[in-house]
């Protein structure tokens, strides 16, 4: 993780912490393309069990829909990296987890394939709310890098680089809207 990156996130991780606190609020995540990073910056904070409940990763369309109850007729007709599975994924993770209040979902192409690579959809819900908060996230802009051909662009990063960079700040993101949502 690039050493801006991870102060950017750390910093708002503990924003996020103090307002699940102050509101007695319990969160839980659900986890595709940023692949357990959200939840594992929040485990490093001690006694984050109080306002923390856990993080599904899922990955695989397969783990979307055993997992989180995801429609396979959702992927079919709208794919894994869309408004309506980030909706589906945040109304499984809170229909798995009882005691949490909110829950966040993210989904979405880091690259260097997928169409478009940089294309992320977040999904907020609050339980006593009845529809959720999704928004896309437009990482596209980021420079990317063919790799069978080995070629780099100017820019000077790897096709790994850009990827680690696109799901920090898809996790980056994440945190902003659920701050926002117990800001509001």
């Amino acid at each position: 993780m690039a050493p801006h990156s991870r102060g950017k996130l750390a910093k708002e991780v503990e924003t996020v912490i103090h307002l699940l606190r102050k509101k007695n609020a319990r969160l839980v995540f659900a986890e595709s393309c940023t692949g357990g990073l959200l939840g594992s910056l929040f485990t490093e904070h001690p006694g984050v069990s109080e306002i923390f409940t856990g993080s599904f990763v899922v990955y695989r369309e397969s783990a979307k829909k055993s997992w989180l109850g995801v429609k396979n007729s959702t992927l079919k007709k709208f794919s894994a990296v869309s408004a309506e599975c980030a909706e589906e994924m945040v109304r499984g993770a809170l229909k798995k987890t009882p005691e949490a209040t909110l829950a966040a979902a993210v989904t979405g192409y880091l690259g260097p394939d997928g169409n478009p690579a940089g294309r992320v959809w977040i999904s907020i819900l609050e339980r006593s709310a009845k529809s959720a908060q999704t928004v896309l996230i437009d990482l596209t802009h980021l420079p990317t890098q063919n790799i069978r051909k080995g070629t780099r662009k100017r820019s000077g990063f790897s096709a790994l680089e850009n990827r680690l960079r696109r799901r920090e700040l898809a996790a980056l993101a994440t945190l902003f809207l659920v701050r926002s949502s117990l800001e509001g």
